[in-house]
């Protein structure tokens, strides 16, 4: 970590207090991070390093860290600010040789406003398999006590064996508990009681199996820790609390003493401070009514751990304050024995993790909420809505899928807060309709949904969707301006319309879908609808492969002129014929392919298609005239169509002049129409020959007339067909001839299918017509596509 990095990361690290450390008993000091100079040591510490003064400890000769020691420390002040302690060992550099210590490190401020370390040392319960064991115990030898395996057994032999294995003490009297841990795991560690009276002591014993290199001989290393000040406040654990005020997870709350012959619990003045007792002691009955109801049982399993088991046990627990507060304690627990081994009470060592809880507990609700509107997330709704399936079974329910029409509209125009004032809103009407019935949740950016158990009753069901669709038809206030809102419904119940969670999110989903699309309101699925996006997601699919395959073909369709039925053209019309499904109709697979935004893909094809195709019959004497080909609504926004065509025409040779791009009228509504028209007038630019099809169906014919750069429309087959029935309609289409001669553009009519068509057509002046009456759409190699206008094979 840098130097700006630990300078920042001070301002969020707890300040250190030497005070709340003087009168500890176990050895505790700071290391200055940057200088890597310890600065500080209570008396246990200073008599760790072999000094007398925090000055001379400071003055000190420096200690040299290793590249994986310093990484060690970055990695406690890291640690630090995540609001955790660290703990582990390490062998310490002393005069006298090394010393290993399990340490509990914590990043702090000092008084400079520098980053320190923090260390509490403890009593090393030795690691058998540790390298370092040896070397750290040899260089300390004064200290301990080799048993050897021979002495051991010189032991059993004069009966001292039987008491080491049932009685009080073993070996050179190690308590037996001890000498069967060591046996089973090569190192143990028991406490025992030495003495009476004021003399009484508390002994920390440690063992580890070892090999004396001086005599050659295995056996038994035993260190003894004089653990006598620690009884009182720290005793029995670790001793006296660690006042770290302001700290998180480090934070020590203090200990207890559960003793097993008295059934009284004891807790050091701290503790019994944070559970508002007043005495220091209670027996186990009231003890435990500290607990919250919920966690009673735990304890009293863990405890049960600790004493059968005989090893420490570690958990969690919530205590009840007299004020009604909750907190939660985090606690470790030991056994502790008499110097004989028996079992004499529990100890244990909490911590107060209240902050963290509650920040867990807070983290938990989030990641099943909408921090927003404190509904259920879609993810959580998943699964209550399969816990509703699976409950009521036969019975089943009703689902209710929300969309906000247009709410993109209120964040781009009044800004995000003022949408978070509208969702919350709609949040709480929601609520408010469906009461007890059901649970809403927030499932999208602006996506609501709600499950109801039990209700599966169609007219019930439809009574509440219109209650919900008028409340949320109603506006909203916004900072005293009034917006308003409208919302679409999909509703589906089960099991008629599904038997899980997915099918069922994915059926009211149609619903919505579909209601959407007719302006809003609400609607109920119907397996059309589901046949609907099955066709879709086959379309979407398939598209691709009978592209190549050639099922997706180009078939051709006769444009002639009025005056002499003469052939001038053809339009290209695009064929899908599936070894399975049998022929699809236009109607059916183009909407899904637009609307499914692979449009670009099918029309790239037809284009190059028809190209090649033209070519083709010019190269064999055949002269098809102009061939118009259809352009959807997704090839004319995103650049790609002018480069497209570009490219086409210079791989195929066709004269641009041959080709017709056709358009709808309803084109540009709801896009992008400055780039429509931009795009329109650089493929007009290249040649080639720009319609207008479907013209007078539209909502503004004329205001599309004018602003697209066409150079023929096509009139609708609405209004041939009335044609000579419909006076109106005739009145029209002279009207739409007289607006075409005077912008000088070429008229084409479509869907003539007889005689008096286009006669009439003829008459009042009409020159292009294009319908069955003239031939049906052909496959290229159709021989009926010459026939018309001119012998089969008539030459360019």
């Amino acid at each position: 970590m840098t130097e700006s990095g630990l300078s920042q990361a001070a301002g969020r690290l707890m300040h250190f207090d030497p005070r709340a450390f003087a009168g500890l008993c176990m050895p505790v000091w700071v290391l200055h991070l940057g200088t890597q100079r310890r600065v500080y040591a209570n008396p246990a510490g200073l008599a760790l390093w072999g000094v007398s003064s925090t000055e001379a400890l400071a003055g000190g000769e420096s200690p040299v860290f290793s590249a994986n020691a310093r990484a060690r420390l970055q990695e406690v002040v890291r640690r630090s600010l995540r609001g955790e302690a660290t703990r582990e060992r390490w062998t310490l550099a002393r005069p006298d040789g090394p010393f290993p210590l399990d340490l509990v490190m914590q990043a702090v401020v000092l008084d400079g406003g520098e980053v320190g370390i923090l260390v509490f040392g403890f009593p090393v319960r030795i690691d058998p398999s540790d390298a370092r064991t040896g070397p750290a115990f040899g260089g300390r030898a004064e200290q301990l006590v080799f048993l050897s395996d021979n002495a051991c057994a010189a032991a059993r032999r004069r009966g001292a064996g039987a008491a080491a294995e049932d009685g009080a003490a073993g070996a050179g009297g190690v308590p037996a508990v001890l000498l069967r841990a060591v046996r089973a795991r090569g190192a143990g560690l028991a406490y025992a009681e030495a003495g009476s009276g004021d003399d009484a002591r508390l002994l920390g014993i440690e063992a580890v199996r070892a090999f004396d290199a001086a005599s050659g001989e295995t056996g038994i290393v035993i260190r003894e820790h004089d653990l006598t000040a620690l009884q009182d406040i720290e005793t029995r654990l670790i001793g006296r609390e660690l006042a770290l005020h302001g700290g998180r997870d480090a934070v020590v709350a203090g200990g207890w003493r559960l003793d097993l012959a008295a059934n009284v619990y004891t807790f050091t003045p701290a503790l019994a401070a944070l559970l508002g007792l007043g005495q220091v002691a209670l027996d186990a009955v009231h003890a435990v009514e500290l607990l919250h109801p919920l966690d009673r049982v735990a304890f009293q399993t863990m405890l049960r751990t600790i004493l059968e088991g005989g090893r420490e046990a570690t958990g969690q627990f919530r205590v009840l304050l007299g004020n009604g507060e909750v907190r939660h304690l985090r606690g470790l627990c030991q056994p502790q024995h008499d110097a004989g081994g028996r079992l004499t009470g529990v100890v244990g060592m909490v911590r107060d993790v209240s902050e963290d809880a509650e920040a867990r507990e807070r983290a938990a609700f989030l990641a099943g909420h909408d921090s927003l509107t404190t509904l259920l997330n879609r993810t959580s709704f998943v699964a209550c809505l399969e816990e509703a399936v699976a409950r009521t079974g036969a019975a089943g329910g009703g689902l209710i899928c929300i969309d906000l029409d247009d709410f993109a509209q209120i964040n781009d125009t009044r800004g995000h807060a003022a949408g978070d004032v509208v969702l919350t809103e709609v949040a709480r009407r929601l609520e408010r309709e469906v009461g007890r019935d059901g649970t809403v949740a927030r499932t999208g950016s602006d996506e609501f949904a709600i499950v109801l158990p039990w209700q599966n009753d169609r007219g019930r069901l439809e009574a509440l969707a219109r209650r919900l669709a008028a409340s949320l038809h109603r506006p909203v206030v916004v900072k005293g301006v009034l917006v308003r809102i409208g919302a679409s419904l999909g509703v589906c119940r089960w099991p008629q319309d599904g038997g899980d969670a997915a099918s069922l999110l994915r059926h009211a989903d149609l619903a919505n879908d579909a209601i959407k699309a007719e302006g809003g309101g609400f609607a109920f699925f119907d397996h059309a609808l589901r046949e609907q996006a099955d066709l879709r997601r086959w379309v979407v699919s398939r598209l691709p492969e009978a592209i190549r395959t050639g099922d997706i073909s180009v078939h051709y369709q006769p444009l002639v002129s009025l005056a002499g039925r003469s052939r001038v053209g053809f339009e290209a019309l695009v064929r899908w014929h599936d070894a399975e499904r049998g022929s699809l109709p236009p109607d059916k697979f183009i909407p899904l392919i637009e609307a499914s935004g692979l449009m670009p893909v099918l029309g790239r094809h037809v284009i190059a298609a028809v190209a090649e195709q033209v070519q083709h019959w010019l190269a064999h004497g055949y002269d098809p005239g102009r061939v118009a080909v259809n352009l959807g609504a997704g090839q004319l926004v995103g650049g790609e169509l002018v480069a497209d065509v570009h490219q086409i025409l210079q791989r195929t040779g066709l004269d641009p002049r041959r080709l017709e791009l056709e358009v709808t009228e309803t084109v540009t509504v709801g896009r992008r129409t400055g780039e429509i028209v931009e795009t329109l007038a650089a493929l007009r630019a290249m040649g080639i020959v720009i319609v207008l099809d479907d013209f007078g169906t539209g909502h503004a014919s004329l205001t599309h007339l004018k602003r697209l750069p066409v150079d023929r429309i096509k009139i609708d087959r609405s209004f041939v067909a009335n044609l000579g029935r419909v006076s109106a309609d005739t009145a029209v289409i002279r009207a739409m001839l007289e607006i075409a001669r005077t912008m000088e553009l070429s008229v084409v009519a479509e869907g003539v299918e007889t005689e008096e068509q286009a006669g009439q057509l003829a008459a009042i002046g009409c020159p292009l017509a294009q319908g069955y009456l003239f031939g049906r759409p052909m496959a290229p190699a159709a021989e009926a596509l010459w026939t018309h206008g001119g012998a089969p094979g008539a030459r360019a």
